[in-house]
């Protein structure tokens, strides 16, 4: 089995818009030792100084874009891409790649690879990446607006406006679950939550014994 197949085979894909419980999901998960890669971990790693993609981005774009240290400028360039639609395409042709490339490193030191072992990988922008189908199923965590907006604008110490402003320039999270194998209300109590991620989880590695 060649590693494209093994992830597809063993790979699930948990996505969601900004705020919608991602990242208590990932920690139930992980409660249960389920091995998790996070994407925005690999996205920082990727942009270190002197970084392939680093490089790649102070020549496309300036280097206004990055830190005296030599670090992306974070905060400019969510600005930016806020308000420039082809700003942030040019951005991702950069970062997908690299990051994608960083999960095969992350994985090669969990020593899983061609191992009948089920993972997750935890990214936000897995559909805008178009790598949904490298995965066996693709989870979405979800909210109502109200309170993505919510918890945007408090987490964020940004104002409503603001915080709706940062949702528009993301998928739906209408869109992203039509695309889902399985979506995941997170507007429950934790325990609820927690039960039906484990029965989920053993649902799924009872249906390959």
């Amino acid at each position: 089995m060649n590693r494209e197949k093994w992830m597809q085979t063993f790979g699930i894909g948990l996505t969601g818009g900004i705020a919608t419980g991602k990242s208590t999901v990932v920690r139930i998960l992980r409660e249960i030792g389920v091995f998790v890669v996070d994407a925005d971990v690999l996205a920082r790693k990727v942009v270190e100084p002197e970084s392939k993609a680093i490089l790649q981005l102070a020549h496309e774009f300036g280097v206004d874009f990055l830190l005296p240290s030599g670090e992306l400028h974070r905060a400019k360039v969510r600005e930016k891409i806020l308000v420039d639609s082809g700003l942030r395409k040019k951005l991702e042709c950069i970062l997908h790649p690299a990051i994608q490339q960083q999960l095969w490193v992350e994985l090669e030191k969990a020593n899983i690879i061609g191992k009948p072992v089920l993972w997750v990988y935890d990214a936000a922008l897995l559909f805008e990446a178009h790598s949904q189908g490298r995965f066996r199923e693709v989870w979405v965590t979800k909210c109502s607006r109200e309170v993505q907006i919510a918890r945007v604008s408090s987490r964020d110490h940004i104002s409503v406006d603001q915080a709706t402003q940062l949702l528009q320039a993301q998928w739906s999270t209408e869109e992203k679950c039509k695309r889902a194998s399985w979506v995941i209300d997170t507007e429950v109590p934790l325990a609820a939550l927690q039960e039906k991620i484990h029965q989920k989880w053993k649902q799924i590695n009872d249906g390959m014994l």
